[in-house]
């Protein structure tokens, strides 16, 4: 067995404790609860839901943002990502919950919401601009008049808003609800963050070709019962 000198211990004592622990064989990292440059880190073991790829939830923040609208419903939520498809979960002007889903499909995506797990009340389609990265045309929104006044169109306005600030999308408001909507809340949703254009014919024509199985037409005015 080797063991040190005096004089290699009383170096040791006067060196700094970093190097102590090195010349030991020795490691030391950050402790849990502080990163590499001094953030506040927690680290939990990874628990993947049975069914699911993966799951990753975060509360956000409340908006105060007036592009919300008067009378908005509460934006409290819970954002899970189930491989492509994202879920919200918002209370309505009643206050139940509603979710809110996205479903990537092409050439039409959408945005449903619904009660709980049911059924969809409603739905907000879009196109991605195939010629320009990173704009989305939506040009259509609905909700089951059964469940008019309780504000599901301008939740599903806002949710959508909301996903292309945190995705860096451009929204091109070809639906009348969503032209309404940035008409009057534009310049809060871009102070937030936001982008959006006005829509070409150019437009018109991608949503046209997108739907052109469809029996009735897409550009039909959408209910403005958001207000």
């Amino acid at each position: 067995m080797c063991h040190r000198s005096r004089r290699t211990e009383a170096r040791l004592q006067r060196a700094p404790r970093r190097q102590r622990l090195l010349h030991a064989g020795g490691h030391r990292g950050p402790p849990d609860g502080v990163g590499r440059h001094g953030a506040r880190v927690r680290q939990e073991p990874h628990r993947p839901e049975r069914g699911a790829s993966f799951r990753t939830e975060a509360r956000l923040p409340s908006r105060s943002s007036t592009h919300r609208g008067r009378g908005a419903a509460s934006t409290d939520a819970i954002s899970i990502w189930k491989g492509r498809r994202m879920i919200r979960e918002i209370h309505d002007r009643t206050g139940a919950l509603v979710t809110v889903r996205l479903n990537q499909t092409l050439p039409i995506g959408t945005y449903t919401i619904s009660l709980a797990e049911g059924s969809p009340l409603g739905r907000a389609d879009f196109v991605d601009s195939p010629g320009v990265d990173g704009e989305r045309v939506v040009f259509h929104t609905e909700v089951d008049q059964k469940f008019l006044g309780r504000g599901l169109a301008g939740l599903l306005v806002r949710e959508v808003l909301a996903d292309s600030i945190r995705t860096g999308v451009t929204v091109v408001p070809v639906c009348p609800l969503f032209a309404g909507h940035l008409r009057r809340h534009g310049a809060e949703f871009v102070a937030d963050g936001g982008k959006f254009r006005a829509p070409t014919p150019t437009d018109m024509a991608l949503v046209r070709r997108a739907t052109k199985s469809r029996v009735s037409s897409p550009l039909r005015a959408c209910r403005e019962d958001h207000q």
